[in-house]
């Protein structure tokens, strides 16, 4: 998987209120699309933006640890990622709750001690990952549309 290809992804909102069309581009290109729940005011015809995040990052990891499993020859047989936000109140007081990633990953299928923990150590390097904990630039500009 090359971190250098330009991947792209355009999303639309249209008059349906909160559901949301994504198209990405980078590979086959695919089609998504997201909504809210109800009691939050949409139609849950899909996930939720923070629902897609979640999964984002669960799927990277999972991935991630796929790729190096089948690289080493390791007995992998499936790799669980279950990933939770939660909003705490920053530590040292103040009024912001700042979201908070609770993730658990396991490693199923005839591995070593050693294998799980150099499996867990390259999930936690996934490029989902280091988009949030590393150095991230958003550019964001206002269209002409």
């Amino acid at each position: 998987m090359s971190q250098d290809r330009i991947r792209k992804a355009v999303v639309s909102t249209g008059r349906d209120h909160f559901k949301t069309v994504a198209r990405t581009f980078g590979g086959g290109g695919h089609t998504l699309t997201t909504d809210e729940p109800e009691d939050f005011g949409g139609k849950d015809l899909g996930p939720s933006p923070l629902e897609m995040f979640l999964a984002s990052i669960g799927s990277c990891k999972t991935m991630t640890a796929r790729m190096y499993a089948d690289r080493k020859g390791w007995a992998l047989d499936e790799a669980v990622c279950t990933v939770e936000v939660d909003y705490r109140v920053r530590e040292g007081g103040g009024a912001a709750k700042i979201p908070h990633l609770d993730i658990t990953i396991e490693f199923r299928g005839d591995l070593t001690e050693e294998q799980r923990d150099r499996l867990y150590e390259i999930a936690n390097r996934c490029p989902v990952q280091r988009i949030v904990t590393e150095e991230c630039v958003v550019a964001s500009r206002l269209g002409s549309g």
